[in-house]
């Protein structure tokens, strides 16, 4: 298991100045390798292949986006700025400070170390901070900006970031209004906007699931006779939130070329709407609320898909990030398995959405196709 060594940040938070913080991160480098005896010193490898701006709103987030960053360094060589935004304070200042996080070195190898800058805005200067970074940003490499919590689509800042940002990465489960929001990333993405969604991120397991059903050329003809399609979702309140939902729906439908053929109704809690394949034959949608589990952002709790002569369905398992796939087809006998259902923290997802520089295609015609199923609301 890697160990990461996260430094202590370099000296007391001072006053914003590029120059200085360049100055203090190349003192910072040096130390990695002055200050140790000949034995126990390591080459330093200062590799940076992207850009990570954080945006966070207290003290505690900003602390745990330093901890994602640390754990990203093997992967992802990195300068991250951890953006602290904290427009009621009464104050009005831009403090910043540095920080290196390294891995232990593999005999042989190289240290990896990444960099940190944290930035504390205060009151009207976080106003100030999209022009700040500018000089921070290394060139030449991509700028991603990951926006930990809450929609930035109507926030001014996120606009004025406009063309330094190459990915904006959101979690649209903690969105106010997750569904309301589908339509606006939609846009977006037709509009050319890269953007990353951990909450569809986490449904990833749940689509290579359901896409293994199909991985034996005989069972590919029940995929294209599909009639219904039923989604069980935790939610505290019914209807609740159906974002997560959607987005699976969205995604299947896309990758099957199926059109929307009557509204989205609801009825005690059931969300229903029917889709159009191909062929013209009709594919009915249930979306069914379930008593919510301990993970409040990882809220699919089954996915049924049936044809004439077939049903296929994953359900959560009792047993800690597992499943439980059933395959159902006429003529055979069932065959149903325990299965991992990985769920990665917000380091494991954020390191699978960076491995994406163009857009994400997949992605962009799910949350379209999940648009258009609220748009279908009468």
């Amino acid at each position: 298991m890697t160990n990461i060594l996260t430094a202590t940040p370099l000296g007391a938070p001072t006053p914003i100045d590029a120059r200085s913080i360049e100055r203090e991160l190349n003192a910072l480098w040096q130390e990695t390798t002055d200050n140790k005896s000949p034995d126990q010193r390591h080459q330093v490898s200062r590799t940076r292949v992207l850009n990570l701006i954080v945006v966070t709103r207290s003290a505690a987030a900003a602390e745990r986006a330093t901890e994602v960053a640390a754990k990203l360094t093997l992967r992802h060589p990195h300068r991250a700025i951890v953006v602290n935004a904290l427009p009621q304070d009464p104050g009005d200042s831009l403090e910043a400070w540095v920080q290196a996080h390294c891995l232990l070195p593999i005999h042989g190898r190289p240290r990896v170390c990444g960099e940190q800058i944290t930035i504390v805005a205060r009151g009207p200067a976080v106003e100030r901070v999209p022009n700040t970074l500018l000089p921070l940003l290394v060139p030449d490499v991509p700028v991603m900006l990951w926006w930990m919590a809450g929609a930035p689509f109507d926030d001014l800042r996120f606009a004025k970031f406009g063309d330094l940002i190459d990915r904006v990465v959101v979690d649209s489960a903690t969105f106010d209004a997750p569904e309301t929001t589908l339509a606006k990333m939609a846009a977006l993405t037709a509009q050319g906007t890269r953007i990353s969604d951990l909450s569809w991120s986490r449904l990833t397991p749940w689509r290579e699931l359901a896409a293994q059903f199909f991985d034996a050329p005989a069972q590919v003809p029940h995929l294209y006779e599909l009639t219904s399609v039923t989604v069980d979702y935790e939610a505290q309140v019914a209807p609740g939130d159906r974002s997560q939902a959607l987005l699976l729906v969205g995604w299947l439908a896309a990758r099957l070329g199926w059109q929307v053929a009557a509204p989205l109704t609801s009825d005690r809690g059931n969300s229903t709407v029917q889709l159009k394949r191909t062929d013209g034959s009709l594919v009915q949608v249930t979306l069914r609320p379930a008593p919510m589990q301990d993970d409040a952002l990882d809220r699919l709790a089954m996915l049924t898909l049936t044809s004439p002569q077939a049903t296929f369905s994953v359900a959560r398992d009792p047993a800690p990030d597992c499943a439980m796939t059933r395959a159902e087809v006429a003529g055979m006998s069932p065959l149903e398995r325990r299965v991992r259902l990985e769920q990665l923290d917000e380091a494991g997802l954020l390191s699978e959405e960076l491995r994406l520089l163009g857009q994400d295609i997949t992605y962009a015609g799910a949350v379209r196709m999940a648009a258009a199923l609220l748009g279908a609301t009468e």
